[in-house]
């Protein structure tokens, strides 16, 4: 079990925010608002935190971060690759991730984000 019992921490308003909170069972019915706050503040910094010192997770985790640029993203654990081609990600590459990526490798994000798609809903 990744989460003990009890409270994690406090969130800015100085509401209790506890381990049982940051599962998925219990995200995956929230409000897409609510997840990216619970994960943007706490799974993610929690998932960190726990990397212990040389091991894989630490060098894997060190420089992470987390980059869902918005809450709808969230909703549901899928994206529609279309999204690619609008804001925030143009915001940063105005012709889509092929201004970023080969085109090889952005054909393969949008394959990967199909595929996540389909294990999220199927």
């Amino acid at each position: 079990m990744i989460f003990p019992a009890g409270v994690y921490r406090q969130d800015r308003d100085g509401n209790d925010i506890t381990y049982e909170e940051l599962r998925w069972s219990r995200l995956k019915n929230a409000d897409p608002q609510r997840i990216f706050l619970l994960v943007s503040e706490f799974v993610f910094p929690f998932l960190r935190e726990m990397a212990e010192e040389g091991t894989a997770h630490s060098e894997h985790m060190k420089g992470a971060r987390f980059t869902i640029p918005t809450p709808g993203l969230t909703e549901k654990g899928v994206m529609d690759p279309s999204l690619l081609y609008e804001s925030p990600f143009i915001d940063v590459a105005p012709e889509g991730p092929q201004q970023v990526f080969a085109m090889e490798k952005a054909r393969r994000l949008v394959e990967v984000i199909e595929g996540l798609n389909e294990s999220a809903v199927g």
